[in-house]
């Protein structure tokens, strides 16, 4: 099958901290430019375009054929405008640390060289003999990235005290992320899945709720991902009404169970 680079600027779409929560475990359709047809089954490569660092963030494979649909910006999509679009399912995703993408001038050396990394343009092929050694690097990087998350853990020192203008309490981002992706789109309390809505920009409201509050002690501690979840900005609220003690995102799930019979 033949190897494309599909292209994604966080200034005009999807956020560097929306990226994984967004891409992985879901069926995502992404613009391809102008191109007007793809096989299924094809291979993609996700470019981060605009400011440093630029290179390739995620890979994955086209589900459908191109088709055309509303262009996924609203003022432009107002005025009629369409887009080419596919269906991708990303098998990898990189983040959310900017630095760990695989940057655009690692992607220089010998048939890489054939390839416009400087595209402007979504839906470019890459050369066969680029698509090899392409694949090859991409697979050796992202097992030193496994490894280095299997060396870490999902685990951080939180809660240190660090002076900025005032103080404010340290939460670790890896973790935030990677509770995200598991959360798949889902509020752990309401239970609605807002990976669906507006394509996937519904994540947004989606929130990191620590279940043991940090603000209970001044103390740094170890936080897992098994201690945070994810709800939605209104539930987040719910379970903080009470801002001396945080309702139990369980008590509130009962709650708003009651109130729906």
């Amino acid at each position: 099958m033949p190897t494309y680079l599909l292209t994604w600027n966080p200034v005009r779409k999807h956020g560097w901290d929306d990226l994984q929560a967004i891409l992985k475990y879901r069926k995502t359709d992404w613009s391809c430019g102008t191109r007007k047809s793809m096989p299924v089954g094809s291979r993609v490569f996700l470019l981060k375009q605009g400011s440093n660092p630029r290179g390739i963030v995620a890979s994955g494979v086209t589900l459908t054929p191109v088709r055309s649909k509303r262009h996924w910006d609203p003022k432009r999509a107002r005025k009629g405008v369409k887009q080419n679009s596919v269906d991708v399912r990303f098998d990898t995703v990189l983040g959310p640390d900017p630095d760990d993408i695989l940057h655009r001038h690692t992607l220089e050396d010998g048939p890489l060289k054939s390839v416009a990394w400087n595209t402007r343009a979504s839906g470019i092929v890459v050369p066969s003999n680029a698509a090899l050694a392409l694949e090859r690097v991409w697979k050796r990087f992202i097992g030193a990235q496994a490894t280095k998350a299997t060396r870490v853990g999902f685990q951080a020192m939180e809660n240190t005290l660090i002076e900025v203008r005032r103080y404010s309490r340290k939460r670790d981002r890896s973790l935030r992320q990677q509770a995200l992706v598991e959360a798949r789109g889902h509020c752990a309390t309401c239970g609605t899945n807002y990976g669906e809505f507006l394509d996937g920009l519904g994540m947004r409201v989606l929130q990191v709720h620590h279940r043991r509050q940090l603000s209970a002690s001044d103390a740094p501690r170890i936080t897992r991902v098994q201690d945070l979840a994810i709800v939605c900005a209104n539930c987040h609220s719910l379970i903080h009404a009470d801002p001396r003690k945080s309702m139990p995102i369980e008590k509130l799930r009962r709650l708003l169970a009651r109130a729906t019979v």
